[in-house]
């Protein structure tokens, strides 16, 4: 329940921010657990015929807004599902972690994740 209601939290958040015009809030997430929540959330909604694959590795935490990247993964799901059409088909969805150079990990504890 507490899940539910800090997602239903994120998505008011989300259309207060459409509303308004204004910029989303940038906090520190675990990556991993909003890929997974967000798969697990659209897994039920798609036809028995449609697979999802999930290749999720764990990655360091991220800093940016959660609640659309959790829109994000969402709707590349629902579109790959849509491409797929009636047949049978498999969405394959990876995450990996990627060391970033050197001169980006100077005195940096999170890396910054937005989406426009």
């Amino acid at each position: 329940m507490l899940t539910a209601g800090e997602g239903a939290r994120d998505l008011v958040r989300q259309i207060l921010a459409f509303s308004r015009r204004e910029g989303p809030s940038y906090d520190a997430f675990d990556f991993t657990d909003v890929v997974r929540d967000a798969l697990r959330m659209i897994h039920a909604s798609l036809p028995a015929t449609i697979g999802i694959v999930e290749a999720i590795e764990r990655v360091p935490q991220m800093l940016g807004d959660a609640g659309q990247l959790h829109q994000v993964i969402i709707n590349f799901v629902v579109n790959a599902a849509l491409a797929i059409g009636d047949t049978m088909g498999t969405i394959t969805v990876s995450l990996a972690g990627v060391v970033a150079p050197l001169s980006m990990q100077k005195g940096c504890r999170y890396r910054r994740f937005a989406f426009p």
